[in-house]
């Protein structure tokens, strides 16, 4: 009877450490699928780029994890905002050309959509400036749209490219 009791243990116990080690794939599997396969927040991207772009004018930043952001996401892409893992958004406090927006999504089908997106929003922005402002439209000469993984980032500035490099520095490119 002892013997049944021990091998009964023992067979419970392999069964809970092959649970807790499924659950701990699982929570690796989650993490990999939730936009953080880069390694890096959104607000971690916004603060290399942002620092790279050293010319930038006043700007006001909008996160995800601000009140009323939906909203603010809406803006730039129609992708549904329960599909985003989080989000920066900045743009010249002027109303001047310059924008760097960084989205990290939940899983790699929404980074399509979601580049898509800030591809239409950069050239839907560049004939606006072009005619509204030309001066201004020279900001576009080096903007670009950038991806890696589940995050996607839109850069438009005078030194836009110093961001495409940090962007591919980050990222081994």
């Amino acid at each position: 009877m002892f013997k049944i009791k021990k091998c009964i243990l023992i067979i419970t116990l392999f069964v809970f450490m092959l649970m807790i080690v499924s659950c701990k794939d699982k929570e690796k599997e989650d993490e990999t699928s939730s936009g953080k396969t880069t390694g890096y927040t959104s607000n971690e991207v916004f603060e290399k780029l942002s620092d790279s772009m050293k010319d930038q004018p006043d700007m006001t930043t909008v996160t995800s994890a601000d009140e009323g952001s939906k909203n603010v996401f809406l803006i730039f892409s129609e992708v549904d905002f329960d599909k985003v893992e989080d989000f920066v958004f900045s743009y010249s406090t002027k109303g001047l050309a310059d924008e760097i927006i960084v989205v990290h999504t939940k899983d790699s089908a929404d980074a399509t959509s979601v580049k898509k997106d800030l591809e239409k929003r950069l050239q839907s922005r560049k004939a606006t400036f072009e005619e509204y402002n030309p001066e201004e439209g020279k900001k576009f000469e080096g903007a670009v749209v950038l991806t890696q993984d589940n995050c996607i980032v839109l850069l438009i500035g005078n030194q836009a490219q110093n961001g495409k490099y940090e962007f591919n520095k980050m990222f081994d490119k």
